[in-house]
C-alpha cells in the first residue's frame, strides 16, 4: 500500500487505493465515540449506584414515625446485635448493645444523645442524626429505646431512676 501525507487518493495501475491518513481518521473518529459513550455510560451507572445507595443510609431523611422502623433504617446498621435484623452474621456490631440503654438512661438523654452524640460525649463516634430525622422521629426513636430495654424482665425501675439522677447531676 502507498503512504501518503495528504487526504488525496492515490492511483497506481487501474487500482484506487485509499489513503491511510483517511482510515487513521475514520478510526479516530470511532475511537473518540465510543470513548464518549463509555464516560456517559460510566458516569450514569455511578449516578444510579449513587441514588441507589442512599437509600436506607442516615443521610436519607425518612418520612416514617414507626420507631421499629426507624431503628431498622438508621441504628440496626451499627447497632443490631449477631441473630437480629440487620445484625453481623458473626462477631460483634460496630456500635454498642442498645438492649438496655433505658436502664441506663431517660428518653431525654437518650433523644439528646441521638440528635447530637458530641453533646452528651465529646469523643463520641455515633454520626448526629439531628439533622436526618425530624423532633417527633427522634423522640419516637429514644422512647422505643427506653422501653424496649424497660420492658424486658430483668429491668428494674430503681436502676433506672438512680442512672436519670445520676446524668442530671453531673
Amino acid at each position: 500500500m502507498l503512504l501518503c501525507s495528504t487526504p488525496l487518493q492515490t492511483k497506481t495501475s487501474s487500482m484506487t487505493l485509499v489513503c491511510l491518513w483517511h482510515v487513521n481518521q475514520k478510526f479516530r473518529r470511532i475511537r473518540l465515540l465510543v470513548q464518549h459513550r463509555c464516560r456517559i455510560a460510566i458516569g450514569l451507572a455511578a449516578l444510579v449506584l449513587l441514588l441507589f445507595g442512599m437509600s436506607g443510609c442516615s443521610g436519607a431523611t425518612s418520612s416514617t414515625h414507626d420507631p421499629v422502623v426507624l431503628f431498622q433504617q438508621h441504628c440496626a446498621r451499627c447497632h443490631a446485635q449477631v441473630g437480629e435484623p440487620g445484625g453481623p452474621r458473626l462477631g460483634a456490631s460496630q456500635g454498642p448493645n442498645l438492649s438496655n440503654v433505658g436502664r441506663q438512661r431517660s428518653p431525654e438523654w437518650i433523644a439528646d444523645y441521638i440528635r447530637q452524640p458530641t453533646n452528651r460525649r465529646p469523643n463520641a463516634r455515633m454520626p448526629a442524626f439531628g439533622g436526618t430525622l425530624s423532633e417527633t422521629q427522634i423522640r419516637a426513636l429514644a422512647d422505643y429505646l427506653y422501653h424496649k430495654s424497660t420492658s424486658s424482665p430483668s429491668g428494674h425501675a430503681e436502676e433506672r431512676g438512680s442512672a436519670s439522677t445520676r446524668e442530671s447531676s453531673h
